[in-house]
């Protein structure tokens, strides 16, 4: 990410009340997304395996509006993950994030909300969550 990339994007998003939850085991990914979901105005949780996502959708008061993951965890496939967080929150929304391509969303069995392409810009990330709406 480059720094003008933040500098970019004025203002936070209508929908900043919102609750993240992002699921990604690259440490820097991981605080990277945390930090700029955060500058946009989100409750973020993070979650750096499939079984600490599901840890964290089942004790936090809030719901969790949506899901940013990565398919391929180390301890579980995002198609495990998912049906598990969505239990407790069912409005929930997946954006599946990978460094391969689109053909990696079909090995979940629920619906795919957007794709985020890695590494990620700002406002793609902005972008593609506001498409949700």
């Amino acid at each position: 990410m480059i720094l003008s990339d933040i500098k970019g994007v004025h203002g936070l998003n209508s929908n900043a009340s919102k609750t993240i939850l992002v699921i990604d085991d690259d440490e820097t990914l991981r605080e990277l997304l945390g930090s700029m979901l955060k500058r946009m105005g989100y409750t973020v949780h993070v979650a750096e395996n499939g079984k600490q996502a599901i840890q964290i959708s089942e004790s936090i008061e809030e719901t969790i509006d949506i899901a940013i993951l990565d398919l391929f965890l180390p301890d579980m496939r995002g198609d495990k993950v998912c049906p598990q967080i969505q239990t407790k929150h069912p409005g929930l929304k997946i954006i599946v994030m990978s460094g391969y391509g689109l053909q990696d969303t079909a090995v979940l069995n629920t619906t795919v909300h957007g794709f985020i392409q890695k590494p990620c810009t700002y406002e793609m990330l902005s972008k593609t969550i506001e498409s949700l709406n």
